[in-house]
């Protein structure tokens, strides 16, 4: 759950890509890809904000946690139409 609520310092590790993989069917690799492909746009996006804005603390908890469920929610819905235009 905490995954998908959007929890600081959550990460998907190996071990949680593969019981995602059993539950859902999708590849470990995409799991950690997704996984990678978030931890550089939010590297990225504190980079382009500049340093006053490198501490996500300084932002209210509620609007955070809104920020990145929405974020993981975007890579996930891209995630589930990546993979159905592979079937």
């Amino acid at each position: 759950m905490a995954i998908l609520n959007g929890d600081d310092g959550v990460v998907i590790t190996p071990e949680t890509a593969l019981k995602l993989e059993h539950a859902l069917g999708m590849p470990v690799e995409y799991w950690l890809n997704l996984e990678a492909r978030y931890r550089e746009t939010r590297r990225r996006l504190v980079e382009e904000a500049g340093p006053e804005h490198a501490r996500p603390a300084k932002m209210p908890a509620r609007q955070r946690l809104k920020a990145e469920i929405s974020h993981k929610k975007t890579l996930l819905n891209d995630a589930r139409q990546a993979h159905n235009r592979n079937r």
